[in-house]
């Protein structure tokens, strides 16, 4: 009798297992619907990011193609003596600010000025190297080297600068006494 009692208990055991097992969840059709909208939410999303992206490095790199072209177009001669740095803008582009820096016979580089007075096409314009030095630079004297770095402006209003490759120096020449 006692294994009757432990059979009859464990089949209705079984059966309340198997009704829970048999509960069903959410339909197939259901599920493939909520997969799909999330795929195209989701593809949605890093689409988004993505076209902002490179929308950003496209403006990036077009900014950068203006600068560097317009520097490649950029022709200028300059001279200098102990005070005075003169530059003559031989091309159809604005030079639109120069940064005039002087090497001294130890190689040591240092900014007399940095000015941000146009020089059209086709203009010349001196600038005064002796006055309005930044605090700890000195003057230039004879056997330094001025250099001269060019800016050029973009179509966005930033000054864009040539580099070294585009820039010129002059060494001012030592007078016998």
């Amino acid at each position: 009798m006692v294994d009757t009692k432990m059979k009859i208990k464990i089949i209705l055991k079984n059966k309340k297992e198997v009704k829970k097992m048999s509960k069903k969840g959410i339909s197939p059709l259901i599920a493939t619907v909520l997969i799909i909208g999330f795929t195209i939410v989701l593809a949605a999303v890093v689409m988004q990011w993505g076209g902002a992206f490179v929308r950003s490095l496209t403006e990036e790199q077009a900014v950068l193609a203006e600068g560097q072209t317009n520097c490649i177009k950029l022709n200028f001669d300059m001279t200098a003596t102990i005070d005075l740095v003169k530059i003559t803008n031989n091309a159809d582009v604005v030079i639109s600010k120069v940064l005039i820096q002087k090497i001294d016979a130890a190689g040591t580089s240092s900014t007399l000025k940095e000015d941000e007075t146009d020089i059209s096409g086709y203009e010349a314009k001196s600038f005064d190297v002796t006055t309005g030095l930044p605090s700890g630079v000195t003057a230039p004297v004879e056997g330094d080297t001025i250099r001269v770095i060019p800016y050029v402006q973009l179509a966005n209003g930033d000054d864009y600068g040539c580099g070294k490759e585009v820039a010129k120096e002059y060494k001012i020449p030592i007078t016998a006494v």
